[in-house]
């Protein structure tokens, strides 16, 4: 079952079987309680299905058991968006642009950055986003950045 469960997050996405899942992962996890990889995997159930808060709870002991798991700190990012705790996505997207700088860590923290009304900032960095080879900037967030400039 662990086997299997550590391959369903792709599954869940796909096909939205969020509470089957999560049962699934609360069993395993009754058996292996530090396996950093069913938290993490727990939290993205929770994050498709809205409810960041407990995905955060779930990411945070992820983070906890392996810290500096690259995917754990990606999916906080998205329960953090989801609880606009926008400082807080801040500084996970820091700490992954310490391990690797990945052009979507750029975009994610511009997108932060603006919501927290740093244009310039915000701006910086989906210039160095798009430097990089992230093609998924908008017309809108271009334009705005153009409007930080004039």
């Amino acid at each position: 079952l662990k086997d299997q469960v550590n391959i369903c997050p792709a599954f869940i996405c796909i096909h939205e079987r969020y509470s089957s899942a999560e049962h699934d992962l609360l069993k395993v996890l009754e058996m292996d309680p530090d396996d950093a990889s069913l938290y993490n995997n727990l939290g993205l159930v929770k994050i498709r299905q809205g409810e960041y808060q407990a995905a955060l709870d779930y990411l945070n002991k992820s983070n906890r058991l392996q810290p500096g798991f690259m995917e754990a700190l990606q999916n906080r990012v998205d329960a953090k968006f989801g609880l606009k705790d926008y400082q807080g996505a801040i500084d996970d997207l820091n700490r992954i642009l310490l391990q690797e700088q990945v052009p979507y860590a750029y975009y994610y923290r511009g997108k932060a950055y603006l919501q927290l009304g740093m244009g310039e900032s915000a701006c910086a960095d989906f210039e160095k986003a798009v430097g990089l080879g992230y093609a998924v900037i908008d017309k809108f967030v271009l334009d705005s950045c153009e409007t930080f400039r004039f």
